[in-house]
């Protein structure tokens, strides 16, 4: 699933829901690249009102502030952004590739099934700040 399928691009483009709150074009869920091993890169454009990302192809919210989406193709290991403060609900969840992670005492809580079935997940640095640990985080995880 998602062989070939390796970046994904937000355009700075957006349009109104009918209730007249924006909404950029090109949302949808990312849950559904769930074990989406191919995609490398998520990238928004640098005009887009709403989300950013940074050099690694991770989408975060404009402000950099919330992580929003890791690419399951992502090999290696991945500091989360001292300014990052919390990154959504299964954001990890189900990337094979990533072996590493350091989180940032900025974020205090690591949320349900932030990590699970991150079956390639070696190491986790958990810098102080860190408050909580949510139910099921790291299920799945070797």
């Amino acid at each position: 699933m998602c062989a070939e399928f390796n970046a994904l691009h937000y355009p700075s483009l957006y349009e109104k829901t009918a209730a007249g709150t924006p909404f950029p074009a090109a949302v949808f869920v990312l849950y559904v690249f769930y074990s989406c091993d191919s995609l490398e890169r998520i990238d928004a454009d640098p005009n887009n009102p709403f989300f950013s990302s940074d050099e690694y192809g991770f989408l975060f919210d404009k402000e950099k502030t919330t992580l929003l989406g890791c690419p399951g193709g992502y090999r290696g290991i991945y500091t989360i952004p001292t300014n990052v403060q919390s990154f959504d609900n299964n954001v990890f969840s189900g990337n094979k590739n990533l072996s590493g992670l350091i989180i940032p005492g900025t974020v205090s809580n690591i949320i349900y099934r932030s990590f699970e079935n991150c079956t390639g997940l070696k190491t986790v640095t958990i810098m102080n700040g860190v408050d909580n640990i949510g139910k099921y985080a790291f299920m799945g995880c070797n």
